[in-house]
């Protein structure tokens, strides 16, 4: 709910204050610190209230509504900018971020304090060390965190790509947003996918192939394909993305009760900071050689990275995550 209210005064801010660009950044890195305090919380809680089957299938429908939204907010923002002004549709963003804090608050049964692993007053070094610990003391859990980290910045590099590649290939002007919201609607049809309509088993073993796949159409963009064949292409990476569901529940597994808040906080604080970083690698790339070519260097890249962790994905280990 904290965040919910930050990004209210943040965004509220933007709306009302004509701010240098200088500012704007700072303000919405702000913002984004509580993110994985957020993300930390939510998916400590996840596993608690769905247990086995029933947690890959409760992961899976967030997953897709996050997609869904994703997907919704590039229509809707694309359609408030054509008839109000962008201060008008900051406010309305705003409002959606007091909306989502109001039900948190209201909608959420109290549960149980858990007793910290950590003193409340622990300092960011004693927090960074429990951290490191966290992930040297079992190398199923680092690996599969490498294996949910890694894959995916490779992939937000291309992602982040996208608008250049638009306009270097002189795509039909708002050829941009139909590739980005390509990528969340293959998100959706993989996740609902391999959560429903596969049993525990055999999203173990698909998880690998899926993961090798995930990187396979950007490798055409080398071709400069054009909006309907890029778009295909973007939907079936999105769609392999649902390799991250097994492994997720593995981890779940595989972390303490205890330590899921501080487990899922690092999951979800390495894996946007492996998004940025990967965005950074693939733009500053795509200024040397071009959007296509670094576009299909990002695909190559994920499909390494897949094969260096392949160990994570064994079907043993993510099913028995604990042996």
């Amino acid at each position: 709910m904290a965040y919910d209210l930050l990004q209210t005064a943040v965004t509220g801010i933007l709306a009302a204050v004509w701010l240098p660009i200088w500012a704007v950044l700072v303000l919405v890195a702000m913002a984004g610190t509580l993110a994985p305090l957020r993300s930390a919380s939510t998916g400590a809680l996840l596993p608690e209230i769905l247990t086995g089957d029933r947690y890959v299938l409760g992961r899976s429908i967030v997953q897709t509504i996050s997609s869904t939204m994703q997907i919704a907010g590039y229509a809707v923002g694309g359609l408030l900018l054509a008839f109000l002004t962008p201060q008008v549709a900051l406010l309305l963003a705003a409002g959606s971020y007091l909306v989502a804090a109001a039900i948190w608050r209201l909608s959420l049964r109290e549960r149980a304090v858990r007793t910290p692993d950590l003193p409340l007053r622990a300092t960011v070094i004693e927090t960074w060390r429990n951290n490191i610990h966290l992930l040297r003391s079992d190398r199923n859990r680092r690996d599969l965190l490498l294996a949910l980290w890694l894959p995916i910045a490779a992939l937000a590099g291309a992602e982040a790509t996208l608008v250049a590649y638009a306009a270097r290939a002189e795509l039909p002007e708002g050829s941009a947003g139909y590739l980005l919201a390509a990528l969340p609607v293959g998100m959706v049809l993989g996740d609902v996918a391999i959560a429903r309509m596969f049993r525990p088993a055999m999203r173990a073993r698909l998880a690998l192939p899926l993961a090798l796949l995930a990187g396979a159409p950007l490798l055409a963009f080398a071709t400069r394909p054009g909006l309907a064949t890029g778009i295909a292409l973007l939907i079936a990476e999105g769609t392999c993305v649902a390799y991250s569901l097994p492994l997720q529940a593995a981890f779940a597994e595989l972390v303490p009760e205890h330590l899921r808040g501080r487990g899922f906080g690092l999951f979800s604080s390495g894996l946007m900071t492996a998004q940025g970083l990967g965005t950074a690698a693939v733009g500053a790339l795509a200024s040397a050689i071009g959007p296509a070519l670094a576009i299909t260097a990002a695909g190559g890249l994920t499909a390494t990275t897949v094969i260096l962790l392949r160990r994570s994905f064994t079907a043993a280990r993510l099913l028995h995550p604990g042996h």
